[in-house]
């Protein structure tokens, strides 16, 4: 899931470095000026478009166009990268930082806290040599250790999250022109305050193992209501504790959304909170988890953001299922058939949205038909032939035997790719065809019996398995090529490369005398 769906709102450079490339300007009839700024970008003429972006940038200041205030600082990024002296472009944002009010000034000490973190990011195998100073760092950031570029990121980006009242009155729609069109990141995340604390939670979580050393929390218990979450007194007593530091602004992110009864941004905030807790704190507490969970799309099953939480609950069960092993594991065998009863129920309710679909997609993964049979390559003529059958949501299998020339079918093995050979194989005459319905457990689980294949006379013979009754080249098909014979030999190489063969009778195992062998020599050239 990657397992995992997009619903967070992403920015490009207003606010992610790393997002540059994907900058989406407005629409040229929208603003005349973008659109200049670019063509001289593209024509090569970098010190006039530089020039036209500071002029948007002042603009931007004192008229309070956010849209426009951010995406001129991705340009003016943009435009000093080619600089070798990121001194520069920091203490130009710093000088920037002194004069800037709300919600500017949060802007730009969450664009700053990125900068330092992104530097140290692209610089990590240099910077990571240094040695460790308790001295306070020098201006020039080219010669700080790690610790010095994680605190300052760490800084900047718990101050981005200051006045967060007046940062969560500046709805996202006014930042259109620097965010991708999704209207459900407006919905999930409707202000500047959660976009630049989703920015923060993702700092501290991507570097919990950078500074924050083992630490055992399992005496405090996260996996709690809303309103008991809401009632932690959550207190920093370490700052390089980065867990501590993202649930903190979790619980801010929370509070600010309840506050303001906005139930659908609230419903999302807690979901990420019970992923953030149960991934970084309680990883063993599945049970807790999931009833957490449950609780969170009951309160919310009118609304469609119940459907992205049921579709984690049913991927947990899926993941779940995948453990279930008939002989060491059985306790998930059920897990499948729970998710698949909650996707459909989400499909049912919420068929258009991203939870909704992506149930669909779950089924599919549910539903995928599994097939394997394996049988001796020799089997004894005449008799019932034992084969291990593997299967997973196939009510019937069919099957068909054709006879083969074995030195003809093995020029013909050596010519064809995979797909050729199993049409050769199909467009062969059975001798033999015959339908077995299997056991329906209706647990969506794989499944293992012993299959007796009808008793055949002497020959080489290619067996075919479908979950089709047509064979259909794009169903599930094995190919099993093997035997029936009365002999079986033990080969034993002597020394000067001779080689003594003991035929012996398959049934009884007692050697087999006065035997007519045919020998053909192959040559065999290795790449």
């Amino acid at each position: 899931m990657k397992q995992r769906f997009l619903f967070f709102l992403i920015v490009l450079f207003a606010i992610s470095i790393h997002s540059f490339a994907q900058i989406r300007t407005e629409k040229s009839n929208e603003n005349e000026h973008w659109k200049q700024i670019d063509s001289l970008l593209n024509i090569g003429l970098n010190q006039s478009a530089k020039k036209e972006v500071e002029k948007l940038f002042d603009e931007s200041k004192v008229s309070q166009n956010h849209s426009d205030f951010i995406k001129a600082l991705s340009y003016k990024f943009r435009l000093n990268q080619k600089n070798p002296n990121p001194n520069q472009f920091v203490a130009e944002l710093k000088q920037e930082i002194t004069r800037a009010k709300t919600p500017q000034l949060q802007i730009l000490n969450s664009f700053l806290g990125d900068f330092y973190y992104d530097y140290y990011r692209n610089n990590r195998w240099k910077i990571n040599q240094r040695t460790q100073l308790l001295s306070e760092p020098s201006e020039d950031i080219q010669n700080w250790t790690k610790n010095n570029f994680l605190e300052r990121s760490q800084k900047h980006y718990l101050a981005s999250l200051e006045g967060a009242d007046l940062l969560y009155s500046v709805s996202i729609a006014q930042l259109k022109s620097v965010l991708f069109n999704d209207s459900l990141s407006t919905i999930y995340y409707p202000t500047l305050f959660d976009l630049l604390a989703q920015r923060a939670i993702k700092y501290f979580t991507e570097n919990i193992q950078e500074l924050t050393s083992d630490r055992n929390n399992e005496g405090s218990h996260f996996l709690i209501p809303t309103d008991k979450f809401l009632s932690l007194k959550i207190e920093i007593q370490d700052p390089t504790d980065y867990r501590m530091q993202a649930l903190k602004i979790h619980q801010s992110l929370v509070r600010m959304h309840q506050q303001h009864a906005n139930s659908i941004a609230l419903a999302k905030a807690e979901n990420n909170r019970l992923q953030f807790v149960f991934n970084t704190f309680h990883p063993k507490k599945q049970m807790e988890y999931l009833t957490a969970l449950s609780e969170l799309a009951y309160r919310n099953r009118h609304l469609a953001v119940s459907a992205e939480i049921n579709y984690q609950i049913a991927s947990i069960h899926v993941n779940n299922g995948l453990k279930y092993d008939p002989f060491k594991n059985t306790e998930y065998r059920w897990e499948l058939k729970k998710a698949l009863e909650i996707c459909r129920e989400n499909i049912q309710k919420f068929p258009k949205t991203l939870g909704g679909k992506a149930c669909t997609e779950l089924i599919k993964k549910i539903n995928n038909q599994e097939l394997d049979l394996v049988l001796k390559e020799v089997n004894l003529p005449d008799e019932p032939i034992l084969s291990s059958l593997t299967y997973k949501n196939i009510g019937k299998l069919h099957f068909r035997i054709s006879k083969l020339s074995y030195l003809k079918n093995e020029e013909v093995d050596q010519d064809l790719n995979n797909d050729e050979e199993l049409k050769h194989y199909l467009a062969l005459k059975p001798i033999l065809e015959w339908s077995k319905t299997l056991p329906d457990e209706m647990d969506y689980q794989s499944h293992n019996l012993q299959l007796l294949i009808p008793e055949i006379e002497l020959g080489y013979y290619v067996l075919l398995a479908s979950s089709d009754a047509d064979f259909h080249p794009d169903s599930l098909i094995c190919i099993n090529k093997f035997w029936a014979s009365n002999l079986s030999f033990i080969k034993r190489d002597d020394i000067g490369r001779a080689m003594d063969l003991f035929m012996l009778d398959r049934r009884t195992g007692f050697p087999k005398r006065m035997l007519n062998l045919k020998f053909k020599q192959v040559n065999t050239i290795l790449a």
